[in-house]
């Protein structure tokens, strides 16, 4: 048994800089701009690396509005709240 996990451990591979960099690259939307809107901003780097820019173009817009929405949002909430 545990030359089958030593056998498991030696054909693991092993973690390359360019394979650390793909993963912060993939993260890095969730990172910047939260969950809502990193899911969104993935999707649309994912749509320009497929060669579609239309749909990429309706992600950033979604994303961009749904960016601009959550300051009035919360300020209309807090407005109401106080009254």
């Amino acid at each position: 048994m545990l030359q089958h996990l030593r056998s498991i451990a030696t054909r693991r591979p092993r973690l390359s800089g360019r394979s650390l960099s793909i993963g912060a690259l993939r993260i890095a939307p969730w990172i910047i701009f939260g969950p809502i809107t990193g899911v969104m901003s993935e999707a649309a780097i994912a749509a320009f690396k497929k060669q579609r820019p239309v749909l990429g173009g309706l992600y950033v817009l979604a994303n961009v509005s749904i960016l601009a929405s959550m300051p009035v949002a919360t300020a209309m909430l807090m407005a109401r709240l106080n009254h």
